[in-house]
């Protein structure tokens, strides 16, 4: 407006911009012809409208802090560190909307080991390093409006006293009106193992992620902020609450920010020793995590518009709790 131009006149880029215009850069929808728009238009009246595919459309990268803790950990330790993803989504079955997702993350922490001696018995806490894959099919609004859903298989691999293998169905259904979704999101194991937890690695106890049921509301606002939160229950009737939110700081990073709180039902007593030592807490977990988010090619707030951006974030943490099953 100082320079002589009235709002209407002045573009900010952002995702309310048309989500099938052929973009900025790119030699359009067609490979080598030059045109306005118009050939767009024109085919976009044929079913879904994606013309071509880029592999940086649906692509982020991220690296940040996080902290948490569950009940593997017994009330006694909590958990520090770093954590990156890379995410990853492509047309799948376009005629009908159908897109597939590939992701993973890495989570490090703990990095100055510590030892507990009670009785006799010694307790070791290592490094912890954890490995999240995340892969599923999902399909979006149309234009915006309508149901939108899918669902992903969730792998992760915790190496602490052992290495632990489990894996869970994570799911997803809503309805999107403009700028607003509500729905529901839920996760259920499907691969649990057993863990060591003393020294003398003779006691094994079986350890899985927990059922989790939530329902959600998601807004879009601003300048393709992105704004999540939601509320449910666990399998064994703990509570559950969560958000998180992912604000655009220029064309090409956004900052991200999540967190979990799951609140015990009871609390739980675990035997240390053998001499009868235990020890009595409440098994609640939470998951924090600030990341910076890579977009290739400035689509930090054009991401929003894409047909084909991932569903589901990586697991991490706090969609997927790992707990043992104590006797």
């Amino acid at each position: 407006m100082w320079m002589g131009q009235y709002p209407a006149q002045v573009h900010v880029e952002s995702f309310y911009d048309d989500p099938y215009a052929c973009e900025d850069g790119e030699d359009g929808c067609l490979p080598l012809a030059i045109h306005d728009g118009r050939i767009c238009a024109w085919l976009r009246r044929f079913g879904r409208p994606y013309y071509g595919w880029r592999w940086y459309r649906d692509f982020t990268a991220s690296a940040g802090v996080t902290s948490f803790t569950n009940p593997t950990d017994l009330g006694l330790n909590g958990n520090y560190g770093t954590n990156e993803y890379l995410n990853w989504a492509m047309p799948f079955w376009n005629a009908f909307g159908v897109g597939w997702q590939i992701g993973v993350r890495g989570v490090q922490t703990n990095f100055q080991p510590a030892t507990l001696t009670v009785n006799g018995s010694t307790f070791s806490k290592n490094a912890r390093d954890q490995v999240f894959v995340t892969t599923g099919f999902f399909t979006r609004a149309f234009e915006g409006r309508g149901l939108q859903g899918g669902a992903a298989y969730d792998y992760f691999r915790d190496s602490w006293f052992s290495d632990v293998n489990v894996a869970q169905i994570r799911s997803e259904l809503s309805y999107v009106w403009g700028y607003h979704e509500i729905g529901y999101w839920g996760a259920n194991n499907v691969s649990q193992q057993s863990a060591v937890y003393t020294s003398g690695r003779t006691a094994r106890i079986p350890t899985t992620t927990l059922d989790l049921y939530t329902a959600f509301y998601r807004l879009h606002f601003g300048d393709a902020n992105e704004w999540r939160v939601w509320g449910g229950a666990s399998g064994n009737g703990d509570g559950l609450v969560g958000s998180s939110l992912r604000a655009p700081m220029s064309r090409t990073f956004a900052l991200e920010g999540t967190f979990t709180y799951l609140i015990p039902k009871q609390t739980e007593r675990t035997l240390l020793t053998n001499a009868g030592t235990s020890i009595s807490y409440g098994p609640s977990a939470w998951n924090v995590s600030v990341n910076l988010v890579y977009y290739p090619a400035g689509r930090s707030r054009r991401s929003l518009a894409s047909p084909y951006r991932p569903l589901f974030d990586v697991a991490d943490n706090g969609s997927m709790i790992r707990t043992l099953l104590l006797p």
